[in-house]
């Protein structure tokens, strides 16, 4: 059994092959949320509990979030990640919020708004760390952000190579639309593979 709860824009992912267990140390496991920093968590046979925390980018997760976009493979060479990242936090009408575990960045997800409906972008889950929940939080976090802008429909693009992450969004109650998306280059992108190298500094 897969549970979320969102405390303070802490999720906590739980399994258990037991109810009647999970009951038992959810109580706990509440209460400790809001009393306790860091939060630590005691396993048992029957329930493991993971805490993951969705939260606003902010500029020291860039290259881990670029690194997380590649070994995902998300990036094409048309896209210029740290543009794309700049762009999207310079315009209201945009948000771009990450999911940490112990500190470490597992997955990302971009969200915009064009007043008519929202738009999903980058979302990924490290590979590691998939199967567990947080693509569910992060997807939850962006039809949170979009509401709040007054939207009231949000659409996923899918490449066609990536249409296995059609169930996913299935399971999320997302469904086929009857539009047929159509695209044009107003503008060249940079010849060569088009992505930019991002080191991180603090590691140098």
């Amino acid at each position: 059994m897969l549970i979320l709860r969102n405390l303070r824009r802490t999720w906590i992912v739980c399994w258990t092959a037991n109810l009647k267990s999970f009951n038992r140390f959810n109580v706990t496991a509440r209460s400790e949320v809001q009393k306790s920093s860091p939060l630590t968590f005691t396993n048992d046979a029957t329930c493991r509990f993971i805490v993951v925390k969705i939260r606003a980018f902010s500029s020291e997760d860039e290259a881990s979030v670029i690194d997380l976009w590649r070994r995902c493979d998300l990036i094409r060479p048309w896209n210029d990640p740290v543009g794309d990242i700049a762009q999207c936090l310079n315009n209201i009408s945009s948000a771009l919020f990450v999911a940490s575990e112990n500190g470490r960045i597992i997955g990302s997800v971009m969200v915009g708004y064009d007043g008519h409906r929202g738009w999903v972008y980058y979302l990924s889950v490290d590979p590691e760390k998939q199967k567990r929940g947080t693509g569910r939080a992060l997807m939850r976090q962006a039809e949170t952000w979009i509401l709040e802008k007054g939207g009231r429909k949000i659409h996923a693009m899918i490449r066609e190579e990536n249409l296995a992450v059609s169930d996913f969004y299935r399971s999320l109650s997302y469904e086929n639309g009857d539009v047929r998306l159509m695209q044009k280059w107003l503008k060249p992108y940079p010849s060569g593979d088009g992505i930019p190298e991002v080191t991180d500094e603090s590691s140098s």
